[in-house]
């Protein structure tokens, strides 16, 4: 099958003469080859520089195949020129007695030289103004030229940011909508393919282009191609899959659906695990569970491109209609009862446990990588579980299991809504089910039910120790109140095992009351526990600021940045230099100081940036800020309650109206 494209580098030399003839057109140099072709830059009778591909029939065993590639491009001439995602064919040509047929199209932009910063040359999605670009008109050396395809802008920067993801994916979700609407489908979708055009993104070398009951070969590039083989739409929609799994992590689609292990600290971390789930439905080896329609992934696309969840909306689906068909089988056997959870509470097909010898031995390797507080037991003890459940696909507590090792450093693929949908169709009224769902509704910022969905899993199975520490940080971030967090934070203790998160979050609870001394206490406490677990030393970092205790402050703060994996002789030059302001500009030149060096970074944490403006008393700044992290969803907002930069803010009506759109409601006389 075919590999990636070649790109002729700038100044190579054409091919062997004498070179094809092409009516009207004048060929400049070989700037492309392929497995059944070249692709050259060509100028015309008018002086406006194309892109010419020459197909030759010798390239190809069998002269029907060399009819179909020829058959499918007199199919998509018209076609491409009637949508703007789709490279245009202006003119079309044979030579039999040559061996070849030849096809002329709009030439893609001049690519960036190496070594410059890269740029997607598109509309913004949030502003729609074009961005620069080097249009083929600006071409002024053709021997310098190389096509500017989403490979090359790739290749600088790694990966894109996810609002150039979305708009992108949009587009060629769009193209592709407007290519299977007219009976064909690409066959060969990959960064290489897609060129950009006045800054525009088309798909390109339409070479496999075909009328979808003809497309019949196993063609198309590695990796791209679905397990069921290419030539359906939803073979199309996979191999854009692969192309947003690329351009969103920058990893090689070979990887897929591995992410990077650094995930969770990047700025975007909650819009890439959106995108993800797009990536992940367009990606499913079967096509039945694939998107159906390029138009379904837009619509998706279309949701993350204004701010709202597609976990969110899947989540709500798939949990309907586990509820409908609970309720369903509950009519037909003449069950009586108020509720579709009711249904499933004692039923024998559901097992916590289970009776596989194989699965249970997976099950048993994760419980020691997650004992171990190994930096990667996380991720082994997700692999292990990955496995118990192919052994015995209704474990439920292996697939509960694999929520914990979220609290284990471990990214769960699909996150939290992907293993809440499996609990739900195994034992809506599991508790594990219902602890997991709290977890869900308290990121989406829905407090009341949070709380809920955790009464509830505790009334279900009291013994579970994450409920209980997740009841108490939801009582205590949610409504301020600390003595009954602290209540059930030592529950959990209780149950067990000993787990440093309960630890951690248990010192919240003390800086609620500004018990700064009872928290440093408790979370020395739980670095003692696990003297290499990041938590700890970030949260007793930000309890020694707001102690005034700064030099400590910056120590744990160093400490926390180590132990993150970033780089040893940046950071502990980095924090010198923070000593060395604070000894000679005190407190206040200590912070403004901060929040100069974060200038280009402001957009992605506005919540601290208000944290600082509240420090240096700049009152207009803290509510511009925080007002924009409300806006972003951004997921610090969640301890408003709590942090101690907002105590000299809490009697403003602002305030105030920012708890109250937030949803947190106070219990009278806990919160200082």
């Amino acid at each position: 099958m075919p590999s990636e494209e070649n790109v002729e580098p700038p100044g190579s030399p054409s091919a062997p003469q004498p070179s094809p003839a092409i009516p009207d057109h004048e060929l400049l140099r070989l700037i492309g080859r392929g497995a059944y072709g070249e692709v050259w830059l060509a100028r015309n009778a008018i002086g406006t520089l194309r892109a010419v591909k020459i197909v030759h029939r010798q390239s190809f065993g069998r002269a029907e195949h060399f009819e179909r590639e020829f058959n499918g491009l007199l199919k998509f001439e018209p076609v491409s020129r009637s949508h703007g995602g789709l490279v245009h064919v202006l003119q079309i040509g044979r030579r039999d007695d040559a061996g070849y047929f030849f096809y002329v199209m709009e030439l893609a932009d001049a690519a960036k030289p190496r070594g410059e910063n890269g740029g997607l040359r598109m509309e913004d999605s949030n502003n729609g103004q074009p961005l620069l670009g080097q249009p083929p008109s600006s071409i002024l050396d053709p021997q310098n030229y190389t096509p500017c395809t989403l490979r090359s802008e790739l290749q600088p920067r790694g990966s894109l940011p996810t609002t150039e993801c979305v708009a992108l994916g949009l587009k060629l979700a769009a193209a592709l909508e407007h290519l299977h609407a007219n009976g064909l489908v690409h066959r060969d979708i990959k960064p290489s393919n897609i060129i950009f055009v006045n800054g525009e993104p088309k798909l390109a070398d339409i070479g496999l282009v075909t009328a979808i009951d003809e497309a019949q070969s196993l063609v198309g590039t590695a990796g791209y191609i679905p397990p069921e083989g290419p030539g359906t739409p939803q073979a199309d929609l996979y191999s854009l899959g692969k192309v947003l799994y690329e351009i969103a992590f920058g990893k090689d689609r070979q990887e897929f659906p591995q992410l990077p292990p650094d995930l969770q600290s990047h700025p975007d971390y909650a819009a890439l695990l959106e995108i993800n789930e797009v990536i992940l439905k367009a990606c499913e080896t079967d096509p039945h569970q694939r998107y159906q329609s390029a138009e379904a992934i837009s619509d998706d696309l279309k949701l993350l491109s204004v701010g709202k969840s597609v976990k969110q909306k899947r989540t709500q689906q798939q949990l309907l209609a586990v509820a409908k068909k609970v309720l369903f089988a509950a009519v037909v056997f003449g069950v009586v009862a108020i509720g579709v959870n009711f249904f499933l509470r004692h039923s024998p097909a559901t097992r916590p446990s289970t009776t596989n010898a194989k699965a249970r031995a997976f099950y048993n390797r994760a419980v020691q990588d997650l004992k171990s507080k190994a930096p990667d037991g996380g991720q082994r003890a997700y692999a292990n579980l990955a496995e118990a459940v192919k052994a015995d696909p209704r474990f439920l507590d292996a697939y509960y299991l694999m929520f914990e090792t979220g609290f284990h450093g471990n990214v769960v693929p699909g996150g939290n809504d992907r293993i809440a949908m499996k609990l739900a169709e195994l034992d809506p009224d599991s508790a594990q089910f219902h602890t997991v769902n709290s977890l869900i509704k308290f990121d989406e910022w829905s407090f009341d039910d949070a709380i809920s969905e955790a009464k509830r899993a505790i009334k279900i199975n009291p013994n579970l120790m994450r409920t209980h520490g997740l009841y108490g940080w939801y009582l205590e971030l949610a409504r301020g109140d600390a003595e009954a967090a602290r209540q059930e934070y030592k529950k959990a203790e209780q149950i067990g095992p000993p787990d440093t998160i309960i630890q951690t979050i248990m010192a919240g609870s003390y800086c609620m009351e500004r018990k700064f001394d009872l928290a440093i206490k408790q979370l020395s406490k739980a670095i003692q526990q696990d003297p290499n677990a990041i938590e700890p030393h970030e949260f007793l970092s930000e309890v020694y600021e707001a102690d005034k205790q700064y030099d400590k402050a910056i120590d744990d703060h160093e400490a926390w940045k180590l132990l993150s994996g970033e780089d040893p002789e940046y950071t502990r030059t980095w924090h010198k230099n923070m000593r060395s302001i604070l000894h000679e500009k005190g407190p206040r030149g200590w912070w403004q100081a901060q929040l100069d060096g974060q200038t280009n970074n402001l957009i992605f944490e506005p919540y601290w940036v208000a944290g600082i403006n509240a420090r240096l008393g700049k009152t207009n700044e803290v509510f511009s800020f925080l007002n924009l992290a409300y806006t972003n969803h951004n997921y610090n907002m969640i301890n408003l309650l709590e942090d101690d930069h907002w105590d000299g803010y809490r009697n403003d009506p602002r305030f105030k109206e920012l708890l109250d759109k937030m949803g947190f409601h106070l219990i009278p006389g806990v919160v200082r």
